[in-house]
């Protein structure tokens, strides 16, 4: 009986390396397709808010009792709800940039991990996080996205942990970018009136939330990777491509100990 030493997780040498199996190319592509229409949903959101900032038609809001404060005046109110309204319109937009540029980066590394046989933790990651965000109204969603991130990856404990956190934190970033536009807009807004000491400490206490909230997602994630790379490894797939773990270590047929090929094991 012939054994090869080569783990059936490699990606494959020389045609199939360039194209890559077929479902993981669905995964690829859906996964850029999301991110193409979250990153649209964000910039057409932020455009319409930010056309919608118009500090005439928020003054008219504000005297026909459309919006109201039983704190501030009309003035501080406008400037409050403009200042607010333009800084989450901006966040919403750069935000949508942020998410077509990583869209691109993701397609163009992935290309460039087939052709050179390599497995990569921050694109494996990335399709961890599309994942978490697709079924985010499953409670834990961050777990399947990081389970789904160390299947693609494998490897050792340190990898799927990585991996999976990585998803995690990349799964959160984009709520937590656009929510900072929101407080620098509410600060800017509420600067010089009474409500300042208000809405600063509001704005610290939910800093705080969502910094708990993030690394919360962040362990999440690295408990499905590492659940998923423990699965792997007992269901008999490779336990480790990249032994230094950082995700983009060549795929080979040398054997490390000689330095030759490497063989079939005969048994």
């Amino acid at each position: 009986m012939e054994t090869s030493e080569r783990s059936d997780t490699t990606l494959s040498s020389g045609a199939d390396a360039d194209t890559g199996s077929e479902p993981l190319r669905f995964v690829d592509w859906l996964t850029a397709g999301v991110l193409a229409l979250v990153g649209l949903a964000f910039v057409l959101g932020g455009a319409a808010l930010l056309l919608w900032t118009d500090p005439e038609t928020v003054t008219r809001l504000v005297a026909d009792g459309t919006i109201r404060s039983d704190v501030l005046g009309p003035a501080a109110l406008t400037d409050l709800v403009v200042l607010t309204a333009w800084w989450s319109g901006a966040g919403l937009v750069g935000t949508g940039l942020g998410t077509w540029l990583v869209g691109g980066w993701f397609v163009a590394a992935r290309r460039r991990e087939r052709r050179e046989g390599v497995r990569g933790v921050r694109t494996n990651a990335i399709v961890g996080a599309v994942t978490s965000a697709v079924f985010g109204f499953v409670p834990f969603s961050p777990v399947l996205g990081g389970a789904v991130a160390g299947y693609l990856q494998r490897g050792d404990r340190d990898v799927g942990l990585r991996v999976g956190g990585l998803s995690g934190l990349l799964a959160a970033l984009p709520v937590v970018v656009v929510l900072l536009f929101v407080f620098v807009g509410l600060v800017a807004g509420a600067t010089g009136s009474e409500a300042l000491p208000v809405v600063a400490v509001a704005a610290a206490v939910t800093a705080v939330a969502l910094l708990f909230a993030l690394l919360f997602s962040v362990g999440l994630g690295a408990a499905g990777g590492l659940l998923a790379v423990e699965l792997v490894g007992r269901g008999g797939g490779d336990a480790s491509d990249d032994p230094t773990g950082d995700g983009d270590e060549p795929a080979t047929e040398d054997d490390p100990a000689t330095g030759g090929d490497d063989p079939a094991v005969e048994t």
